[in-house]
């Protein structure tokens, strides 16, 4: 019983961490396009901002409260100033912490029980 418990904890905190990065990815990817097709002149500053920050929604903000919770920790790996690193560096530790460590855990506790 315990085992299981311990791999889907592991699982969901897992989950939650790797989403906010993609959803991070996916807003750094979005925010460099723009900025390509504004510099190439094809939609100068009819999007300027974009608001995104004010689109992103309730879901979007609790999944990123979340990982920042479950990153902090690891707030320490994230090096230099550029926002990748900056995210990357906790993402990779967190990843290793709570999935493999979770996985691991959860056999050594199957194994011993």
């Amino acid at each position: 019983m315990l085992p299981a418990i311990l791999r889907t904890a592991a699982a969901i905190a897992s989950l939650v961490v790797v989403l906010a990065f993609a959803l991070f990815a996916a807003d750094q990817f979005a925010s460099a396009r723009d900025q390509a097709r504004a510099d190439l002149g094809a939609i100068g500053t009819l999007y300027e901002n974009d608001n995104r920050q004010a689109a992103r929604g309730w879901l979007r903000d609790d999944i990123d409260a979340v990982a920042g919770v479950l990153t902090a920790p690891f707030a320490w790996a994230g090096a230099g100033e550029e926002p990748w690193g900056i995210k990357g560096g906790p993402v990779v530790l967190a990843l290793l912490v709570y999935g493999v460590g979770g996985a691991t855990l959860a056999r050594w506790v199957d194994q011993r029980g």
